[in-house]
Order: structure tokens, then sequence, then C-alpha cells
């Protein structure tokens, strides 16, 4: 089957992913799923082009409800791949964020333009999609550490009163 996990689980579609490499000497590191239904392994396509094994920073995430790889090499743009259609290999969409990549993670969508990031400097900021432009949020975590991931897609802003 895999012979280690190279990312934390997220679950999606009923079925939880990582990032994986596989047994056979030489094979490529894959996107495995295990449906919790069916109790059965499946491995995901990946991006077409995108060689899962080849990156400094590989993380699997959910934003929007969707699966999503983020693909970066130092001093290049980080790549957000989003899968549209759940176990359709056809359905990767990127976009890029043009930002140090060590220094952020997405957390959420806001609508179909933004995207809601952290730093490791505890502070969050959104990217538009469209316009490439980055604005801070008011909100500054004041937490030692942040751990985990969201599990809830969050497709729309905060609501207010």
């Amino acid at each position: 089957m895999y012979k280690k996990t190279l990312s934390p689980g997220v679950f999606v579609d009923g079925a939880i992913h990582w990032l994986a490499r596989s047994r056979k000497p030489g094979s490529p590191s894959v996107i495995a799923a295990f449906s919790l239904a069916h109790e059965v392994f499946v491995e995901i396509p990946a991006p077409r082009g995108v060689d899962v094994h080849m990156f400094v920073f590989k993380k699997l995430l959910v934003l929007g409800g969707c699966l999503c790889l983020i693909n970066a090499r130092e001093n290049d743009p980080m790549d957000v791949w989003t899968m549209k259609e759940y176990g359709l290999g056809e359905s990767w969409t990127k976009f890029s964020i043009d930002y140090e990549w060590d220094l952020v993670k997405p957390l959420c969508l806001m609508g179909d333009e933004e995207v809601v990031l952290v730093t490791h400097f505890r502070k969050l900021f959104v990217y538009n999609r469209r316009e490439g432009t980055f604005r801070d949020m008011v909100a500054t975590l004041r937490l030692l550490h942040l751990h985990g991931d969201p599990c809830l897609p969050c497709s729309h802003g905060p609501k207010s009163g």
C-alpha cells in the first residue's frame, strides 16, 4: 500500500486524504484517500503536470468544501490547486499567491474572489485573487501557537450583528 504519509489528513467528500509515498521503489508520491463509507483506499489524480514529490512545501487542505493541494518552491509564488469536481482529474484549477510561501497558510474562502490567509507571525489578511492584492484583517491572533485545519467550508464572510 503506502510506505509513509507526507502530510496530515484532510476530510472531503466522505474520505480522508493525504499525500503518501508508494511502497514501490521509484514510484511518485500520490494523493491517497480512505473512503469511510466503503472502507477502501483509492488514489486521487493529482493536477496534470504536477509531480507531488518534487516540491519543498506541499500540503493538502480544504477550501470552500473542495480538496486543495498547496504546491510551492522556494522563490516562486505559492500555487493553490482546487479540485472543483471531486474525483475528476480534469477539474483541478489553479491560482497563485505571490508571497513568501513559507510564511502563509490559506485558511478559508470569502466568496469567490478572496482567500483568508494566516501568517507565521499570527496575523490574518485577505488575498483578492482577481486583483492580486492583500489587505489586513482587523483581528490579530494573540495565541502562542496555531494548530489544526478547518473542517467546515468558510464560503461567506463574517456575519455582523
